[in-house]
């Protein structure tokens, strides 16, 4: 199955890491690397999230992140990166 990650989630990703780099860039390597590997396990796993309140789309909870996404027909579309304490 292929993977797509939306210009939006690719944004938040470039935000996750500003953020947590102004204290300690190798700490926002490490999350940003958490992060891309949990969306790497969706191309083989796609169901591996629990269902969304959200219709058709799922829920992987990396750290304290929340990855929003959907399966389609052949493709996981990665739609957005939260932080879990903020809304969707």
């Amino acid at each position: 199955m292929t993977v797509r990650i939306s210009d939006r989630a690719l944004r938040h990703i470039g935000e996750i890491f500003e953020y947590i780099a102004q204290d300690n860039s190798e700490a926002a390597r490490r999350v940003v690397g958490r992060l891309q590997s949990a969306i790497r396990l969706l191309e083989f796993h796609p169901r591996i999230g629990r269902e969304s309140e959200f219709r058709r789309r799922r829920e992987l909870v990396v750290d304290e992140y929340v990855i929003i996404y959907s399966v389609r027909r052949e493709e996981v579309v990665v739609e957005t990166i939260v932080h879990g304490a903020r809304k969707k």
